[in-house]
């Protein structure tokens, strides 16, 4: 049995590490970030984008090689009332859901996404999403 993707007996390492940081309420605008990778690096691992300057504006999950990552690690970003659909990056090298190296997913206002660490080398990283978009 599991309750919320923790198996029965207790989560692992990485479950115990998921969204342990600071809540951060995240502003793009279209000087602070872009449609791209590497914009918009997320703070911390539960994040609300506020206000979105434009369409599409992009935030980037942290390369797991340099914040210490474990698998099932989870980074949750909650559009709220931003007015605009953004992008979620994984970071360089990274594939989330499957989609191709480097490919964003889409988070629609007023839904949210988890991403979940699944695997990674020093080059590449695996990444899966419930994606509420």
């Amino acid at each position: 049995m599991t309750l919320r993707g923790i198996p029965q007996g207790g989560a692992t390492i990485g479950l115990m590490n998921a969204i342990q940081g600071a809540p951060v309420i995240m502003n793009l605008t279209a000087l602070a970030s872009g449609n791209s990778q590497g914009a918009g690096l997320l703070p911390s691992d539960l994040v609300m984008v506020g206000t979105a300057g434009s369409t599409n504006l992009s935030v980037t999950l942290p390369d797991p090689n340099k914040y210490g990552g474990a698998v099932a690690d989870s980074w949750l970003v909650l559009n709220g009332q931003s007015g605009q659909t953004i992008n979620v990056f994984p970071p360089t090298g990274g594939n989330i859901n499957g989609a191709g190296l480097n490919t964003a997913i889409t988070v629609a206002q007023g839904k949210s996404a988890t991403v979940y660490l699944q695997s990674w080398t020093a080059t590449t990283s695996l990444w899966i999403s419930d994606n509420g978009a």
